[in-house]
């Protein structure tokens, strides 16, 4: 749908001239003089090219309730890595908690609302900070996951038959999926640290976001090795737990 969008939006006012206004956006933006310096992008263009009062109502009711599910979203994504993670014990077991009365896993929820109160704190009182380290990070956490998709009929191949084993063409579709994945997820990754027309978006943020998504990556890495040592001395063998699919 956002690909979509995109299309739509460059059919009707051309690639280049909605580059040149991305760029003056970024990195001249008095020179537009825009009312209460709003940004000039897609949904302030859309909204210039209709005077149908209806169609701006809907674009102006679906920019708040996409900015309002933001949260949610990310909350439920959040709260269910914390519950997999405590499941293979990779994490402390409090967090996977689930309450009885409300069938959510409440102290997940209540860590996720204060390291996002913090986080939206530091958005607003850090020049340097934004949403851009974590972007990148989760980018890189997903191209994670889907080399691990690409090797997962090879590496357990009992366990990805006992989930079905679909293929494609004779190869695993989980295979096909990863690949797509990586290349895709790629290119944006790519896009995002190395084509200056985007970058320049975050401008100061962009050297400190791209420490973060490195420091994320690294700092996993570093705390599975722990975790996998500390259950070790308990006599617990972290790699059974990746032997079967895990109960729903």
């Amino acid at each position: 749908m956002l690909a979509f969008i995109v299309w739509a939006y460059e059919h009707a006012v051309g690639h280049d001239w909605a580059a040149s206004l991305s760029y003056l956006s970024n990195t001249g933006s008095t020179r537009l003089a825009l009312p209460g310096s709003v940004p000039a992008g897609i949904n302030l263009i859309a909204s210039l090219l209709t005077g149908s009062v209806p169609l701006l109502i809907i674009i102006g009711v679906g920019f708040i309730l996409w900015a309002l599910m933001g949260t949610p979203l990310s909350t439920l994504q959040a709260t269910r890595y914390m519950l997999a993670w405590s499941l293979d014990r990779v994490a402390p077991r409090k967090l996977g908690d689930v309450s009885d009365t409300f069938h959510t896993p409440i102290k997940a929820i209540l860590l996720c609302a204060v390291t996002g109160e913090i986080a939206l704190f530091a958005l607003v009182q850090i020049p340097q900070a934004s949403l851009l380290g974590a972007l990148l990070a989760q980018i890189a956490a997903f191209i994670v996951v889907s080399i691990a998709g690409i090797v997962f009929p090879y590496r357990l191949k009992a366990v990805w038959e006992s989930a079905g084993g679909r293929r494609i063409f004779g190869v695993p579709a989980v295979t096909l999926a990863g690949i797509g994945g990586v290349i895709a997820l790629g290119v944006l990754l790519g896009e995002f640290v190395l084509n200056s027309s985007i970058s320049a978006t975050f401008a100061v943020t962009r050297r400190l976001s791209l420490e973060f998504m490195i420091g994320a990556v690294v700092l996993g890495a570093i705390w599975y090795v722990v975790a996998w040592r500390l259950n070790a001395r308990r006599g617990v063998n972290l790699g059974l737990a990746y032997r079967e699919i895990p109960p729903e």
